[in-house]
C-alpha cells in the first residue's frame, strides 16, 4: 500500500517578472510552492500573475539576501 506522502513547503524564485516569470509562477501556485517573484521593476510585479507569490523589487545585488532568508 502507499503510506502518507510528506510535502514539505519548497521555495521558489522567480527573477524576472516578464511573460516567462508569469506562466511559471501561475503552474507554480497550482503545484503549491513557496513563490518569490524578483524584478528590478516594480512596475511588472503588479500583475494579476503574480497574486500568490511574494514580490520583490530591487536591484540584482539584493538578490544574495534574498536567497540567504
Amino acid at each position: 500500500g502507499v503510506g502518507n506522502v510528506a510535502n514539505p513547503d519548497v521555495r521558489l524564485l522567480i527573477v524576472g517578472a516578464g511573460h516567462c516569470g508569469a506562466a511559471l509562477c501561475e503552474l507554480a501556485a497550482r503545484l503549491d510552492f513557496d513563490i518569490h517573484v524578483f524584478d528590478a521593476r516594480r512596475e511588472c510585479l503588479g500583475q494579476s500573475a503574480f497574486a500568490a507569490a511574494c514580490r520583490h523589487a530591487g536591484d540584482v545585488a539584493q538578490l544574495g539576501a534574498l536567497l540567504d532568508s
